[in-house]
């Protein structure tokens, strides 16, 4: 794992990060994050299959609601370029605190939306452990995003501590 960059200024690495994709292409991505119109959601499959650019994909999980539709989460994470940062932000988006602190096992959430987001994070820190990502050059730390430090020991699915570091 590689040190923050910029002596771990989050803001700033974000912000150099952005600068990595343009404005028109900023709104591009924004709009392949809305639902409803089926060729936007075409569109959005397509995006998440060939894009190579773990900046554009980083923009994609920034702007991307996971209510509802969870399966262009499960294209972000599986595409080959997806960097370090973007599989641990969306990671704690999914809010692994709530999930591990329920139970040990996805099954224990019945067959819907929970069940998946479950399934998910399982993946997410599967490929994060074993650094199946395309590359490790944006920032993030998840300090932010972790509410109950103090009782992970206490949940029946532990979190990674590698999990709880800034990329």
């Amino acid at each position: 794992m590689r040190p923050p960059a910029h002596g771990g200024n989050q803001a700033l690495d974000l912000k150099i990060g952005s600068m990595c994709v343009s404005e028109e292409r900023k709104l591009e991505i924004l709009l392949l994050t809305s639902r409803g119109d089926t060729e936007t959601e075409k569109q959005a499959r397509k995006f998440l299959a060939t894009c190579r650019n773990p900046f554009e994909l980083h923009h994609f999980a920034e702007e991307y609601d996971w209510d509802g539709d969870l399966k262009p989460v499960l294209h972000l994470i599986r595409n080959p370029s997806v960097d370090a940062a973007t599989l641990l932000f969306l990671y704690w988006y999914g809010c692994p605190e709530y999930y591990y602190s329920k139970s040990r096992f996805p099954f224990r959430f019945g067959i819907g939306e929970e069940r998946l987001v479950y399934k998910i994070l399982l993946d997410i820190e599967k490929r994060y452990l074993s650094g199946q990502y395309g590359s490790a050059s944006i920032s993030f730390d998840p300090a932010y995003q972790i509410n109950e430090m103090d009782r992970h020991d206490l949940f029946p699915r532990k979190i990674p501590r590698e999990m709880t570091k800034p990329v």
